[in-house]
């Protein structure tokens, strides 16, 4: 049986100088286990310049980490889905409804990566038991340290593809596969 752990995390809106933008970095941080034996990590940071949120944060971890059990070839086995954000798990479960347009973006594209999937089991748990994928989390966010400037500076470079309508724009990311 395979554990993926995974948490997001949105560090505060950005309030330019010159006006008021919605904007910020995205945070995330996924583990990988195969019986109680760590294979596999990653965490990374989104700037994004528009609809940077908490969920949206907590969706980009689990479609990283989902990508990440799809490189393992997993697909056929069983795999447990851990995190903390309760509104996640109950969408991706398809037990409550998802409002806004920016998260029914990602929870698609998480929805068509599980799809991939045989034997899913989606699990909620407390923030306090979902520690170690929040340390990969606050410690993606900690690696990033920006000004003003320098997240003008990362607004102007060009976006990655991203399935939201916003600029999505990776300052780090990084996979460590332990195989």
């Amino acid at each position: 049986m395979y554990t993926l752990k995974f948490d997001g995390l949105f560090h505060e809106e950005v309030k330019l100088s010159n006006g008021k933008i919605r904007a910020g970095f995205i945070g995330y941080g996924w583990l990988i286990y195969k019986r109680k034996r760590l294979i596999a990590r990653g965490f990374g940071v989104f700037a994004l310049d528009k609809y940077a949120a908490s969920n949206i944060a907590e969706y980009l971890a689990l479609i990283e980490g989902l990508e990440a059990l799809s490189d393992f070839g997993v697909q056929g086995e069983m795999v447990e889905i851990r995190g903390d954000a309760k509104c996640v798990i109950d969408q991706m479960r398809g037990e409550t409804r998802v409002s806004s347009l920016p998260t029914q973006k990602v929870n698609r594209q998480a929805a068509r990566l599980a799809e991939h999937f045989s034997n899913l089991i989606w699990r909620w748990v407390p923030r306090q038991d979902n520690r170690e994928a929040d340390r990969l989390t606050k410690h993606a966010i900690r690696e990033m340290r920006y000004t003003e400037q320098s997240f003008r500076d990362t607004l102007k470079l060009k976006p990655a593809a991203s399935i939201l309508d916003g600029k999505l724009i990776p300052v780090i990311d990084l996979r460590v596969y332990q195989v």
